[in-house]
């Protein structure tokens, strides 16, 4: 371990309390995905008096819906901009960007929580809230490594690049963005909730929903009408056989201690707002994941052909074939080799900070790597 190591790992274990202060504040300002405005005020605040470049932009809806990897249409960045905070080495290094995301799914029904999702509370040696792990404490972290170089006198040769970005649980537009303004280094790190692996690998993960037409009926002749919901029900263990299928077919050896890594998810399904109505229309939304090293395009036409199969089996389903849309969110897989130079530093890093060997595994989520 060199000396500069040492006083950094130092550094870090002497404000330790300081950096758990900073994740409950972040925490307690909440970033729904699409209300990020706020939290990204207080980020640019933290990070101003640390950096030598304070960059704070709203994403340019136009570029973005130009650009083949973005997939959502409508979406807007008012009042959402990214912050980047650049701190510039003495020269003579290789430069570094640092991502993380301040953008967080709903937190639900509070309800369901143990504690309030805004609250960063601690109980039990945890610290609750939504986004504590994914992704503001890697925010947290990023903001943290800005004020520990900065204290102990900022020993880099290389641009230290540092980015918090918006949209990542959707469609990834903030990251996108930052390309789209010139930053460039010449390797990236992003900031996820990997169990403290090392991944050089990302799944994909993009967004359908599959409409099946009925016959709607009143009770009094219900026997008359055909269920919609009845007809879409077969849909899904179809679905769930072909994800056991994908699982076999695309594990590599990076995913293998998962047992389902690109997932097909059914997360809402709605039919009729009349619970006594024979529905004519049902709809099931959810996820589907897809390898890392797939074409989009050819794992589409897989779930479409799965759904297809399934309702030549039923004859009302083989007249009234359910369509297959693809909606908004669309994150590609991505992966470098393992033995990237990037990948065995990282490895070393961590086994130094950490006092054991890291561990080398996929991402099994999608996240901005693709973009990176």
């Amino acid at each position: 371990m060199t000396r500069t190591v040492s006083i950094v790992l130092s550094w870090i274990e002497e404000h330790r309390d300081e950096l758990v202060s900073l994740l409950q504040r972040l925490v307690a300002t909440p970033s729904v995905v699409g209300s990020e405005g706020a939290c990204q005020q207080l980020v640019a605040e933290l990070l101003e008096r640390q950096c030598d470049r304070l960059d704070v932009w709203e994403p340019d809806r136009a570029w973005l819906e130009a650009h083949p990897a973005y997939f959502p249409r409508g979406v807007g960045f008012e009042g959402r901009p990214n912050v980047v905070a650049t701190l510039r080495g003495s020269g003579g290094g290789r430069s570094l960007i640092v991502n993380a995301h301040v953008d967080v799914v709903d937190p639900g029904a509070a309800e369901a929580w143990p504690h309030p999702p805004w609250s960063g509370a601690i109980a039990d040696g945890r610290l609750h809230g939504r986004g504590a792990i994914d992704d503001k404490a890697g925010l947290a972290a990023m903001i943290f490594v800005a004020r520990c170089l900065t204290a102990v006198g900022r020993p880099l040769r290389g641009d230290l690049v540092l980015q918090s970005v918006v949209d990542e649980e959707w469609g990834g537009g903030g990251t996108l963005a930052t390309i789209e303004r010139g930053y460039r280094a010449d390797a990236g790190i992003i900031f996820e909730p990997t169990a403290f692996e090392v991944c050089p690998a990302s799944r994909g993960g993009m967004a359908f929903r599959v409409t099946v037409q009925g016959k709607g009926a009143h009770p009094v002749r219900s026997y008359e009408g055909v269920s919609a919901l009845e007809k879409a029900l077969p849909l899904i263990p179809a679905l769930r056989a072909l994800e056991a299928t994908r699982q076999d077919r695309l594990r590599s050896p990076l995913f293998a201690h998962h047992p389902i890594f690109a997932p097909i998810v059914i997360g809402t399904i709605t039919a009729d707002v009349l619970p006594s109505k024979v529905p004519e229309t049902c709809r099931f939304q959810g996820l589907y994941g897809y390898g890392p090293e797939e074409a989009y395009p050819s794992a589409r036409k897989e779930l479409e052909e799965a759904v297809a199969a399934a309702a030549a089996r039923d004859p009302w389903l083989r007249d009234h074939p359910p369509q297959v849309e693809w909606l908004g969110l669309n994150k590609e897989g991505a992966q470098i080799p393992t033995d990237h130079p990037l990948v065995g530093t990282l490895a070393k890093a961590f086994e130094t900070a950490a006092g054991g060997p890291a561990k080398i595994a996929g991402f099994p989520a999608g996240c901005d790597l693709p973009f990176l």
